[in-house]
């Protein structure tokens, strides 16, 4: 019909011109450094890109000098023994950056990533609902604040570590829910893609590796389902090798940088990293503003979760659907619908008793510095968000997207311009040719 095919070319277009228009802010807006984590994988590209896993002492103090006349320092390096310093952090997405560093446009590389994000949520949500709630969803996605302004810091490891972790969920979300149409063949490449990515995930950021878990349980019930069933399980090897490639390859780093498989660089941090439920009050006080404020829809997402989830487990149990009450989220499957719930409650569970966000001191931060952790529960948020917007009335939903667009931009850009620009002679720049004049540093918070 050619009414409808017109509206899908409208679609189409409106998020095109979307991605675009975000690929442009990141571009055109020059990189800012915020925090200590952007300047040390800053200097941990430059260091791995010339085959440099740890550093001396002297290599060490010269690049905190550097950093420390630009404002910055290197607080994720830390001393592990030996006259070596070596990152802190989880490498895996510094690796994933070497290729576009080789070629002078680290900025690539978040771009990519988005691009692959935004078309891993498009396919999810169109099989779910329709192309227009992928349209919608897209654009939600790439326009939430707190993913507009961690792509655009292109060191800094929170959204390429979130785009693994989403693609590679939404790839097994797509499998689960296309299983029966699939080839053994094309199944097998969805669940080694799909594991692989999410362990990659968990590979560039250790905590996402409690989100892993939450897809490992599902890929075991479903395993085990399918053995109850006498249904084929052959293809579900193909993501446990997919998870295991990144994670074995992360043990062999750190058994050449720290010595022991077992062993990783924030067992050497002194900074109040530390995980307990005793900081859930003074987190729910300091961080719930900048949540808001990071993700407009949360909210909307929330009630969407704890209503789909509420009436799937009754419907389920009562092998029945009132028909005064119709059931939320329908497009999801009920396990389906947990493991989205487990996703996003493993992203907010473990952050929500965060240490550092709990200091007092950070409470009248940027919002950015406090709600980027829980940047990893992005496309679970915005899957229930759009799947419930598709139920209000279309002028509302239509107010609701551009609202959020435009709440995006506007954060995006006090964000990325509240800190002082780095400089042209940035000391991750190969070409550099001179320092500024000493000045005093900038203490930074992580």
């Amino acid at each position: 019909m050619p009414n409808e095919s017109s509206r899908l070319l409208l679609y189409r277009s409106i998020t095109a011109l979307g991605v675009v228009l975000a690929f442009l802010l990141i571009l055109l807006i020059p990189q800012h450094m915020r925090e200590g984590s952007d300047w040390s994988f800053q200097y941990a590209t430059r260091n791995f890109s010339l085959g440099h896993l740890t550093e001396d002492g002297v290599n060490i103090g010269l690049e905190e000098s550097e950093a420390h006349r630009f404002g910055g320092d290197l607080s994720q390096y830390v001393f592990v023994g030996d006259n070596r310093w070596a990152l802190t952090e989880a490498p895996g997405y510094i690796f994933y950056l070497l290729p576009f560093y080789y070629i002078h446009a680290p900025e690539l590389g978040s771009l990519v990533l988005a691009a692959g994000m935004v078309m891993v949520a498009y396919l999810l949500l169109k099989r779910l609902r329709d192309e227009k709630a992928a349209c919608v969803g897209s654009l939600l996605l790439i326009f939430t604040p707190v993913a507009l302004a961690m792509m655009q810091r292109i060191y800094a490891d929170s959204f390429g570590a979130t785009a693994f972790l989403s693609m590679g969920g939404g790839l097994y979300i797509y499998y689960c829910l296309r299983a029966r149409e699939l080839s053994k063949r094309a199944s097998a490449i969805l669940l080694f893609s799909a594991g692989f990515l999410l362990a990659w995930g968990a590979v560039s950021n250790y905590n996402n590796a409690l989100v892993v878990l939450v897809f490992a349980v599902h890929l075991a019930f479903q395993f085990l389902r399918g053995l109850m069933k006498k249904a084929p399980v052959g293809v579900y090897p193909a993501m446990i090798i997919g998870l295991a490639v990144p994670f074995a390859l992360l043990l062999i780093y750190q058994n050449a940088v720290f010595g022991s498989p077992w062993r990783f660089g924030f067992q050497y941090h002194q900074l109040p990293l530390g995980f307990s439920i005793h900081y859930f009050t003074n987190n729910i006080k300091f961080v719930s503003t900048a949540l808001l404020v990071g993700f407009p829809l949360l909210l909307v997402a929330g009630y969407s979760f704890c209503a789909g989830v509420n009436g799937k487990t009754k419907t389920f149990f009562d092998g029945r659907q009132d028909a005064g009450n119709p059931e939320m989220l329908p497009e999801l499957p009920l396990d389906i619908a947990l493991l989205l719930t487990g996703w996003a409650a493993a992203v907010f569970g473990l952050y929500l008793n965060f240490e550092f966000t709990a200091n007092y001191q950070v409470s009248g931060m940027p919002f950015i510095i406090l709600a980027r952790y829980y940047l990893p529960a992005v496309l679970p948020l915005t899957l229930a968000a759009v799947l419930l917007l598709t139920r209000v009335p279309r002028k509302l939903a239509v107010a609701v997207t551009a609202l959020s667009i435009i709440w995006g931009v506007l954060f995006f850009a006090q964000s990325a311009l509240s800190f002082p620009l780095v400089p042209p002679h940035s000391p991750y720049n190969p070409f550099s040719s001179q320092l500024p004049a000493e000045g005093p540093g900038v203490v930074l918070y992580e």
